[in-house]
């Protein structure tokens, strides 16, 4: 994975930092979607789709879920900010 991250950072000059950002989100994305949430943006399946075409951003569906999804929670699993 890091050879790929290096090769997609130096392919289209971008910052490797904000690259592995965008992976986190995505990932983070998996904990708080239901299963089988790939679509397009930022839970696209395949890193340069979802880079060149999608956006860095989860599309309004999925965001109106995870606010849910953490609504939902008990406070203390909201982490500090009670978000």
């Amino acid at each position: 994975m890091v050879e790929r991250v290096k090769q997609v950072v130096k392919s289209n000059s971008w910052d490797a930092g904000d690259l592995l950002g965008v992976i986190m989100a995505h990932e983070i994305g998996h904990l708080l979607l239901p299963p089988g949430s790939h679509a397009t943006g930022i839970m696209a399946p395949k890193l340069d789709p979802f880079l060149k075409h999608g956006g860095l951003a989860f599309g309004p569906r999925q965001a109106s879920m995870i606010r849910a999804r953490i609504g939902s929670m008990p406070r203390s699993e909201q982490g500090p900010c009670g978000a």
